[in-house]
């Protein structure tokens, strides 16, 4: 395949201007299996921006097209012989703006609006426009922030509103019902010193309706109307800085509010070979928890770790039901709220050997179970992690990584384990001038030894391991 794009930044006088767009083509996917059909990718991307800038902020306007149309293999229970294509499309603009003001109490004013279409098709048979599924979503958004100075014995903050509204309908195979979103919020954030002590603390207050264009009952999700929201969410944390080290407490309580997806999807999703079922009966999502962070850092050499708990009541997740559904032949999930523990954390570290030559290293884990029957939660990641080297002498760099991860066998109902996995990457950069321009020539190769292996998160990944072999070369170009 190829990509290929372009950016320009400009100023005349007071106005800023920014034009890029970018396209990507590419064949079928490539594994150490074999080649996969229906796996090509075709990706447009294009977008502007202009601004006017004066002593007190700047307005300005931006704006971005992208499509995409791409493939999802077939042949196995559930999918299409010849597999599923998906085509997509985004339109945006946006508004935005900053006052700045002479005041210590009110530093300055944030306001943006968004506008938003997104049209979605899975198509069961291209050549004859075949659609299984079609959805769209109309989204506007506005946010408006004042970021304050000293106030007491505060140092620093910020305070504001936000609110979105979303309209989604569906066609095709799809049942879901036309519904609109109403969301708003309001939230603040202080942050003050005590000593060597930084205190933080924030707070957002939530109300979301959800209105379905019409109530009924459905033999499949329930009863189908009306739905509010309203939660709150806080946290706090204490961190002390010293010019090598660092030591962060936080505790936290957060709320999730059910979307239009969540509480009233009924229909294929056929990218994901999935038969999606929502649930209107579902609650607020809550979690409690609390993160302690440390890092150190001198003379190149940094290392850092997080370890975090967190108990969720009303966890919200797509749970397969285990059954087919007889319409379509796909597994049913269904939208489901329950407690759950998560604990996890994760490290990094980066450490120089001279001459040029820097070791890093990073991994990652996270346990999740259900807390009334203690059952492991599906779509967890196994234990991963990353370590490598990196040279660099003068404009040449070079470099060899290596990505692994652990068995995953601490699974969710109807769940299928993956094994774990080692995939070697390197990379070669060279950068030189003329003139006024920059130019960077990147030779990457990915999965080196062309190891087969599949993505614990993937829906599909019985039938579609991950890419083998790649290689790619990217020559950039900067005036």
């Amino acid at each position: 395949g190829y990509a290929a794009g372009v950016s320009a930044l400009w100023g005349s006088g007071r106005t800023a201007f920014r034009l890029d767009g970018s396209a990507r083509q590419a064949g079928e996917m490539h594994t150490p299996l074999g080649e996969l059909d229906n796996t090509g990718l075709s990706t447009y991307n294009g977008s502007f921006g202009m601004s006017r800038v004066n002593p007190h902020g700047y307005a300005g306007i931006s704006g971005s097209l992208y499509s995409s149309e791409y493939g999802i293999p077939g042949g196995f229970v559930g999918a299409h012989p010849n597999g599923v294509s998906v085509q997509l499309s985004r339109a945006q603009i946006g508004l935005a703006g900053r006052y700045t003001t002479h005041s210590e109490t009110l530093r300055r004013v944030e306001a943006r609006a968004d506008f938003l279409r997104y049209f979605h098709q899975e198509f069961e048979d291209r050549e004859q426009d075949l659609v299984g599924i079609e959805y769209g979503i109309l989204t506007g958004a506005a946010a408006l922030t004042g970021y304050t100075g000293r106030i007491g014995p505060l140092q620093q903050g910020a305070v504001g509103v936000w609110t979105e509204l979303r309209g989604h309908r569906s066609g095709g195979l799809s049942f879901t019902p036309a519904t609109t979103e109403q969301t708003a919020a309001v939230y603040g954030f202080q942050e003050t010193t005590t000593g060597p002590v930084v205190w933080q603390a924030g707070l957002r207050y939530d109300l979301r309706r959800v209105l379905p264009e019409r109530s009924y009952d459905s033999e499949r999700i329930g009863r189908v109307r009306d739905r509010t929201f309203i939660g709150w969410s806080a946290a706090a944390s204490a961190g002390v800085q010293r010019a090598d080290w660092n030591l962060r407490a936080s505790v936290m309580r957060s709320v999730r509010l059910p979307g239009i997806e969540e509480l009233f999807s009924e229909g294929p999703h056929l990218a994901a070979y999935s038969f999606e079922i929502g649930n209107p009966d579902l609650g607020l999502e809550k979690g409690v928890g609390g993160e302690l962070t440390a890092g150190y850092r001198t003379g190149g050499r940094a290392v850092s770790a997080a370890v975090f708990l967190t108990r969720f009541t009303g966890f919200i997740y797509p749970r397969h039901t285990g059954r087919i559904n007889a319409r379509t032949l796909l597994p049913e999930y269904q939208y489901t709220g329950s407690g759950a523990r998560f604990i996890g954390g994760e490290g990094s570290a980066e450490w120089p050997l001279g001459a040029g030559l820097m070791v890093e290293a990073r991994a990652g884990y996270v346990r999740a179970l259900l807390i009334e029957t203690g059952e492991p939660l599906s779509w967890i990641p196994p234990l991963t992690g990353e370590g490598g080297a990196r040279y660099r002498r003068g404009s040449l760099a070079a470099g060899l990584s290596l990505r692994v991860a652990a068995r995953q066998h601490r699974l969710g109902p109807f769940e299928a384990p993956t094994d774990g996995y080692r995939v070697l990457d390197g990379f070669v950069q060279y950068y030189f001038s003329t003139g006024r321009m920059l130019h960077t020539v990147d030779l990457v190769l990915d999965n080196i030894t062309d190891t087969a292996y599949r993505n614990h998160l993937s829906r599909v990944k019985s039938v579609m391991p991950e890419p083998g072999r790649n290689l790619r070369l990217l020559y950039r170009m900067h005036l």
